[in-house]
C-alpha cells in the first residue's frame, strides 16, 4: 500500500484566499451595478441583468476546475509579490496561472492562449476585468488604475477602445468607493466553515491508502506510482494475454475517468460497475450513475462515491 501526500495548509490558504477574493469582487461590483443604473446611456442600462448573471460566477472556477485548484495552490506562496504594482510573473507563475485563464474571458490572456490574433473582449467582460483589478487593488491596497498603467504594454496589450473603457470603469469604481472604508480582512473561520467539494476531496485521497494490484473480472489494474496529489493512476491490463490495454484514473472531485480501445469498453465497463474497487482502509467504491460522457472513442467518465469504512 502506497499513500498520497497533500500539502493541507497549501490547499487551505489556496481556497481561503479565493473566497476573500470574491468577497471584494462582491463588494466592488455593487458599486459599478449602482452606477451602471443611474446612467442615461440605454446599452449600460440593458447590461445590468447579464452583468449579475456574469459576476455571480466570477472565479467560481478556482474551486470546480480541479487542475486548475491545484495549479494555483501550487505557487500560492507567490501571491504577495501582487502588492508589487510592477511586478512581472515569472514563467512558472504563468504556466499554473494558465488553467484559470483558459477558464475565464476575463482575462487578457486568456484571448491570446486562445489564438485569437486580437483580444476580443466585450464591454460586459471589460466590466468585469475592472472589477476584478478593483478588487485585487482594495485587497493589497494598492490602485487599480495605476497597476493598468504600470502592465499595459507588458502583460496587458488593449487597444485603445478596451484601454478607454476600463479606464472608464475603474474611474468611476474610484469615484463611487471615495470615502468607503473596506475591511482589510475577513473572518475567516465564518468564511470557511465548510471546505468546498474539491478540497474535501483533496484531504480525503492523502488519506486513503490505494491497493497497489487487484482484478475486476477479465481485467487487472495495477497502480503506478506517480507523485500526484489529486487523482490515482492505474493501468488496465487484460488478464487472459497480460497485455495493458488503457488505464483508469481516480480524481479527488469524485470522478473516474477510463481509458480502454473501443473493442475492450462495454465489458470493462460492465466489469467495473459489478465490482467494487477495492482501496485498502475504505474498502471499497461505489459507482453513483449509469451515465457515460464519451469525449473520445473508448474514453468516459463515472461517478464514484466512497461505499463504507471510515477516515478515523
Amino acid at each position: 500500500m502506497t499513500k498520497l501526500c497533500v500539502d493541507r495548509e497549501k490547499f487551505s490558504r489556496t481556497i481561503k484566499e479565493s473566497i476573500i477574493h470574491k468577497k471584494y469582487f462582491s463588494l466592488v461590483c455593487v458599486f459599478l451595478l449602482n452606477s451602471f443604473k443611474s446612467s442615461v446611456k440605454e446599452e449600460e442600462i440593458a447590461m445590468v441583468d447579464q452583468l449579475i448573471k456574469s459576476f455571480l460566477k466570477h472565479d467560481n472556477s478556482k474551486l470546480e476546475d480541479i487542475l486548475e485548484f491545484v495549479a494555483l495552490a501550487s505557487i500560492v506562496d507567490f501571491s504577495k509579490d501582487m502588492r508589487n504594482i510592477n511586478n512581472h510573473l515569472l514563467e512558472a507563475q504563468r504556466l499554473m496561472i494558465s488553467f484559470h485563464w483558459l477558464n475565464n474571458f476575463h482575462h487578457y490572456e486568456h484571448h491570446v492562449l486562445m489564438g485569437e490574433t486580437k483580444c476580443e473582449m466585450n464591454c460586459m467582460e471589460l466590466a468585469e476585468t475592472a472589477c476584478d483589478l478593483q478588487a485585487r487593488g482594495v485587497q493589497m491596497g494598492n490602485s487599480a488604475l495605476e497597476f493598468l498603467k504600470a502592465q499595459q504594454g507588458v502583460r496587458y496589450h488593449y487597444d485603445n477602445y478596451q484601454l478607454s473603457m476600463l479606464n472608464d470603469y475603474l474611474h468611476r469604481l474610484d469615484e463611487a468607493m471615495a470615502d468607503i472604508k473596506f475591511p482589510k480582512t475577513f473572518d475567516l473561520d465564518s468564511l470557511f466553515k465548510n471546505n468546498d467539494p474539491v478540497v474535501e476531496g483533496l484531504l480525503r485521497l492523502a488519506d486513503i491508502r490505494f491497493a497497489d494490484r487487484f482484478l475486476i473480472q477479465n481485467f487487472e489494474l495495477e497502480k503506478l506510482e506517480v507523485q500526484d496529489c489529486f487523482n490515482v493512476t492505474y493501468i488496465v491490463k487484460d488478464k487472459k494475454i497480460g497485455k495493458i490495454i488503457g488505464e483508469l484514473n481516480l480524481y479527488c472531485n469524485n470522478k473516474l475517468y477510463y481509458s480502454v480501445p473501443k473493442e475492450y469498453e462495454w465489458e470493462f465497463l460492465k466489469a467495473i460497475k459489478e465490482s467494487f474497487i477495492e482501496i485498502g482502509n475504505i474498502n471499497a467504491l461505489e459507482l453513483m450513475d449509469e451515465q457515460i460522457f464519451e469525449y473520445e472513442k473508448g474514453q468516459g467518465v463515472l461517478t464514484y462515491s466512497i461505499k463504507k469504512g471510515n477516515l478515523s
